[in-house]
């Protein structure tokens, strides 16, 4: 579907409201629910917006499916009021970049972050290369002991590499930009640093599947999704006997705005924090926290009883920490899952249904 998105610049300066804003499209380009009409791509704005033409009027497109500049698709109307939607009629017939969500979960089961050291060949990179991405893979692992603290998730998403064409882009936007600057950023970048050793490195075969596998994963990320936006983010984590897995980490933003009854909209759509880790001794763990102002409900999935008694075990610490840090809470679950429902359970968290829809901004 292809909904109206008051969220843009242009649109905001003529309209506050996107009621009002979807009322006065449809009667400028007099619009009817069911019609057909033929957009035409005129520009391509931005990586996620372009220009469309639309019965002689100039709309932009805010869109996860990158468009082709000159093509021409047929859209049906598919309601004016309260919000302006769209749906695409027939075939787009366009290259989508959709997520690779096998290729995410390959790697992660693979465990791409721990291994990319090892499968790089120390007779072809030299060992300043090869030390300087161990030195960055190690600032984003978890170390055994060690908590998943603000600092901690800070760093992880500033190095991660899922963030690295938009440090790139505010670095080239800076009046003076020398090039120990650029340098800098490359170096604390996973992509940017997987990508400078790719090029100029004749090894890049693993390299080039981390740098892969990042991009699906920014892929997942930049899906406007509702009622508020997802972060999927994966973490290394070393076990105390020296092994690797990968803990995944999704983050649910609440919607913004006003919701039907005007409260605000995280109100009706709480904030959620979902984690899936896989312990050599305790098996796969999901946990699943909702806050609602300052109100958590939590709850755990488990595969084996040892893991539960555990969990139930700690729970009374978990309840205390949260009061310290003036939170209430209202239920903490702890339950006994199948394994591939605990997976199937996560990864319902992380894809979205409906992963090839446009949203518009007229």
């Amino acid at each position: 579907m292809i909904k109206t998105d008051p969220s843009d610049l242009l649109t905001n300066r003529l309209f506050r409201q996107s009621e009002v804003l979807s009322k006065h499209v449809a009667s400028a380009l007099k619009l009817e629910k069911n019609e057909v009409v033929q957009a035409k791509v005129l520009n391509l704005v931005s990586q996620n917006r372009a220009l469309l033409l639309i019965k002689g009027q100039q709309v932009v497109a805010k869109t996860h499916i990158p468009l082709q500049e000159g093509r021409t698709f047929s859209l049906i109307v598919d309601s004016v009021s309260p919000l302006l939607s769209f749906k695409p009629l027939g075939p787009l017939n366009f290259h989508i970049l959709s997520p690779n969500i096998s290729l995410v979960l390959s790697a992660i089961k693979e465990n791409i972050w721990g291994s990319i050291i090892e499968k790089l060949n120390p007779l072809v990179l030299s060992k300043k290369t090869i030390s300087q991405l161990s030195a960055l893979l190690k600032e984003l692992t978890l170390e055994p002991f060690s908590r998943i603290t603000p600092e901690f998730l800070k760093r992880l998403i500033e190095k991660s590499g899922l963030g690295w064409e938009a440090k790139l882009r505010k670095a080239l936007r800076r009046k003076t930009l020398r090039p120990n600057d650029i340098r800098q950023l490359v170096a604390g970048d996973l992509k940017g640093l997987a990508s400078k050793l790719m090029v100029s490195e004749k090894e890049n075969k693993p390299l080039e599947q981390l740098i892969s596998v990042l991009k699906h994963i920014q892929l997942l990320n930049q899906k406007d999704q509702c009622p508020g936006k997802k972060y999927f983010i994966p973490i290394p984590v070393q076990y105390t006997e020296g092994g690797f897995t990968v803990a995944r980490l999704v983050i649910q933003l609440p919607g913004k705005g006003a919701g039907e009854t005007g409260k605000p909209r995280h109100d009706k759509h709480p904030m959620r924090i979902s984690l899936h880790l896989e312990l050599s001794y305790l098996g796969p763990i999901y946990a699943d926290l909702c806050l609602t102002g300052k109100t958590v409900t939590g709850k755990f999935l488990l595969n084996k009883k040892e893991a539960r008694v555990l969990v139930e075990e700690r729970m009374p610490m978990l309840v205390d920490r949260l009061k310290e840090n003036g939170y209430n809470t209202a239920s903490m679950m702890c339950s006994l899952a199948d394994a591939n429902f605990i997976e199937q359970t996560l990864m319902a968290d992380v894809v979205h249904p409906e992963d090839t829809l446009l949203n518009l901004v007229i």
